[in-house]
């Protein structure tokens, strides 16, 4: 029989259901022998057929079960926990779903740039490697440095090397020029060939202008000149060919472009390779060898430099000179540059000397007495006051012949030169009127290493190699002493019958690099009040 309620077989005589626990008369569906699958909890029962009351307690449900309002509960609670176990997986799928959604949109997303930073302070070392990897591979290019090697530079190195050899024998074994017909051998004269056109500083713009020179537009745009200016070296055309010059007005009016004179020009390696020819004199130009400077012009005034150019300063006077600077990697002449805006009269000295000065006798041997003002300069002995005439008969130069000197005043600073060395001297007028320079008397010499690095030897031998101890030992002790620096100098002076000032004075400097102490100036002076063959 089964139960009337939910349809359960029910045992033989069993007044409740097991499944449900409804009492009542169950129905008869079939036979029990019909039914091939019986309940499971129907076997172990079995046996207690016969002792009802124990079944009864063990069967009998809690007395909540047994009414019938639980009947609708318990079906309804069975299809809601299954919905409620639906409702749960499909949270956990789309719980899932989200999850995966997200990690696939920042995945797709961790090129830019707001998420990149945001994975830069969180995961570095789960994201880094990832753009790690992309440059990985561009510096792999390595590799592309080792093909050039391939190429065997090792071969072409060992073409070039021959060719420069024998480029540097070519320069070597190719004699140096001769200057042109028509240019100076004199370095001071100031004169310099560009384009086959000698010229000679200052010249008139007009002189350039009419062998086809022009200006640039930049220069033209300057405008005119005031009294006493001068233009910046500024490039001026010949052809495609290009130099550099300065323009100046000497006058106290103000004048155009075209009536100033040239007084300066810069040349160098790029003004060469725009199709320009340029010499100095003596074939010195852009490529000539230091050597070859030196052996043409001799020791500069002065020598300037660093590790990467090094400057021979030719000076006649201030403003008035001429500059090589030699690049020291190549021990070559790279620019050269020439100022002279005052045009110097040419040399009207005859080599005569006036009445004064021919009571002047030159001493015969240099002595070791240091208080007669007697020196040797170039190999020649002279005692001060030497006449400037004779100087100027031994080879010397004085770069301003018609300086007036007042009767009985001194002219100093006046500039002699003897070659490429110009010297600092003071020149005083012994005669009772007004005199040019030349009939003058020198009374002051003076050796330094940044102007005259001649040739100078005092009594008893002291020139400038002579050390501190040798030319104390000789002239005594000084009268006064300074030290500034790195020079420490000494001055030794001797006054007789108020008619003589003699001093000698030497200055002495520390060697940056050496650190040994050297002579660095001597300066000797003699000043008569009057000539003792008067």
């Amino acid at each position: 029989m089964f139960c009337s309620k939910c349809g359960t077989k029910m045992r033989e005589q069993a007044k409740f259901c097991d499944a449900c626990g409804t009492a009542g008369i169950s129905t008869d569906v079939g036979t029990p022998t019909e039914t091939p699958v019986a309940s499971p909890i129907s076997e172990p029962v079995t046996p207690v057929s016969n002792a009802p009351e124990e079944p009864v307690a063990q069967a009998v449900p809690p007395k909540d079960s047994l009414t019938p309002p639980p009947e609708a509960p318990e079906k309804g609670s069975s299809s809601s926990t299954k919905r409620i176990i639906l409702f749960a997986l499909v949270g956990v799928v789309l719980v899932v779903i989200a999850v995966v959604a997200t990690v696939l949109v920042m995945s797709r997303d961790s090129g830019d740039g707001y998420l990149y930073t945001y994975y830069e302070e969180d995961i570095d070392e789960d994201e880094y490697p990832e753009p790690e990897e992309e440059p990985e591979p561009e510096p792999e290019p390595e590799p592309e440095p080792e093909p050039e090697p391939e190429p065997e530079i090792e071969e072409p190195e060992g073409e070039e090397e021959p060719e420069i050899e024998e480029y540097e024998e070519e320069v070597i074994e190719t004699p140096r020029p001769a200057s042109p017909d028509g240019l100076s051998d004199d370095l001071y004269s100031f004169q310099f060939m560009a384009n086959g056109h000698v010229f000679q500083l200052p010249f008139d713009w007009a002189y350039a202008e009419s062998l086809g020179w022009d200006m640039s537009t930049r220069l033209r745009d300057a405008g005119d000149l005031g009294p006493n200016q001068r233009t910046f070296l500024s490039q001026v055309f010949h052809g495609n060919a290009n130099l550099d010059m300065s323009l100046g007005n000497l006058t106290g009016d103000n004048i155009p472009l075209d009536d100033a004179i040239v007084g300066a020009i810069r040349v160098d390696e790029r003004n060469i390779e725009s199709g320009l020819e340029f010499m100095l004199p003596r074939g010195i130009t852009i490529g000539s060898d230091a050597q070859e400077v030196i052996d043409a012009f001799g020791i500069p005034s002065e020598t300037r430099g660093d590790t990467t150019f090094r400057r021979y300063v030719y000076e006649l006077d201030i403003q008035v000179d001429i500059v090589i600077r030699i690049l020291v990697a190549t021990n070559e002449v790279d620019e050269i540059s020439m100022m002279n805006f005052v045009e110097r009269p040419e040399s009207t000295f005859d080599g005569t000397l006036t009445p004064l000065q021919q009571g002047y006798v030159a001493p015969t041997a240099l002595g070791d007495d240091l208080s007669l003002g007697i020196v040797e300069l170039e190999g020649v002995v002279y005692q001060l006051p030497v006449p400037v005439a004779v100087m100027l008969n031994n080879g010397w130069v004085l770069a301003d012949e018609h300086h007036m000197i007042p009767a009985g005043r001194t002219a100093v600073g006046q500039r002699i030169r003897y070659g490429n060395q110009v010297m600092r001297v003071s020149i005083r007028n012994y005669d009772s009127v007004e005199a040019p320079a030349t009939e003058g008397f020198v009374i002051s010499v003076e050796f330094n290493h940044h102007q005259w690095q001649g040739s100078i030897v005092l009594p008893g031998g002291i020139t400038p190699s002579s050390t501190q101890e040798e030319v104390k030992a000789l002239l005594g002790e000084h009268s006064r002493e300074s030290e500034s620096g790195s020079f420490h100098s000494f001055s030794w002076n001797v006054t007789r019958y108020n008619r003589m000032q003699e001093s000698i004075s030497i200055n002495f400097r520390t060697d940056d690099d050496s650190e040994e102490v050297v002579i660095h100036s001597i300066s000797v002076e003699r000043d008569l009040s009057a000539l003792p063959w008067e």
